[in-house]
């Protein structure tokens, strides 16, 4: 009988496997349970991949390890893994690779007439919680076996970064392998928190892909290129900002209110504050992720509880990404 060893002893889930692992890519697999990968214990090496599963939509980051399903995993050196059961949930998603992608990552997912899809990812250099992005994490395991389906970026990675400031000079572009792929293609893009450069994918000369604009969410058809290639592109829009700037209020004294404008070259968590001479906290006037471009600002002279301030010099502090700046204004009433 199925589960039973032997004269008939119920078998139990080993709690822990060890695995030997070598240098570079290796596909492993753990205990018949539930296991974080943030609790798989590393000897005698480090990992530097993401660990990845491989499912309906393609190859995905995994941060589950669930029974009887391989993963991949690159390592930097030889060594072992210890993968141990978590005590934590019952039930775990299938695939569940936003909790590893960046909140502000854009995804393009092409799927193919066959039905089988890959998704991938474009995030700003500053867009993540912790600051700027490994994209190296995010290198995917090897090529599967000639006529296999494989989409990735030309790089071998799921995710890429737009370098800062480049939406605004002279664009980026990244090149999509594709691999086993029939024809026709479906590209179905959400770009929702990206705003502040043109997205662009780019045609083949009248091969049967046209030049794309790429905004918001949406889908297009298109024709599998016979090179194998498709290209994303980032490029600036006209007016918009070249670099961060707080820039000077108007008017300057004032009562009871000023203006001012932030510039933004790429979409960004931005916060502006109104200080004291003292450095006492007087106002937020802003702490919102916003789009690039040029940002219009007022403060009415009242602070975080609505009460008007005295007369005085205050500083306007603006902070984003790794900016931040300051300026004096003068209240006179």
């Amino acid at each position: 009988e199925a589960g039973r060893i032997g004269g008939g002893v119920p078998a139990t889930p080993l709690p822990c496997v060890e695995v030997a692992v070598r240098d570079k890519w290796n596909l492993i697999g753990g205990p018949a349970c539930f296991v974080g990968v943030g609790s798989v214990i590393v000897t005698g090496g480090t990992v530097s991949s993401s660990y990845f599963g491989y499912g309906i939509s393609g190859y995905y980051t995994a941060p589950y390890l669930l029974p009887d399903e391989a993963y991949w995993v690159k390592m930097n050196g030889a060594g072992t893994l210890e993968i141990c059961c978590d005590s934590s949930p019952s039930i775990v998603p299938k695939q569940a690779s936003s909790s590893v992608i960046p909140e502000k990552a854009g995804s393009f997912t092409i799927r193919d007439a066959k039905g089988r899809s890959q998704t991938l990812y474009l995030s700003y250099e500053n867009s993540s919680v912790a600051g700027r992005i490994d994209s190296d994490l995010y290198e995917m395991p090897p090529f599967p076996p000639d006529g296999a389906f494989d989409v990735r970026f030309a790089s071998g990675r799921m995710l890429e970064v737009i370098e800062e400031g480049t939406v605004a000079t002279a664009g980026q572009n990244f090149p999509v392998s594709l691999r086993g792929v029939a024809s026709p293609l479906t590209l179905e893009w959400d770009l929702t928190g990206m705003t502040g450069g043109r997205l662009v994918l780019a045609g083949d000369g009248g091969a049967g892909i046209p030049e794309t604009i790429l905004e918001g969410s949406g889908s297009a058809v298109i024709k599998a290129p016979e090179t194998g290639l498709l290209t994303i592109g980032v490029t600036g829009r006209a007016g918009l900002p070249a670099e961060y700037a707080l820039n000077r209020n108007f008017p300057n004294p004032f009562n009871p209110t000023t203006s001012f404008t932030i510039d933004l070259p790429v979409p960004e968590e931005v916060r502006v504050d109104v200080v004291d001479i003292l450095g006492r906290q007087v106002a937020t006037l802003l702490d919102e992720w916003k789009p690039a471009g040029t940002q219009t600002l007022n403060w009415d002279a009242s602070d975080r509880f609505g009460i008007q301030v005295p007369t005085g010099v205050y500083i306007v502090r603006m902070s984003a990404g790794e900016f931040s700046a300051t300026m004096k204004i003068l209240l006179m009433k």
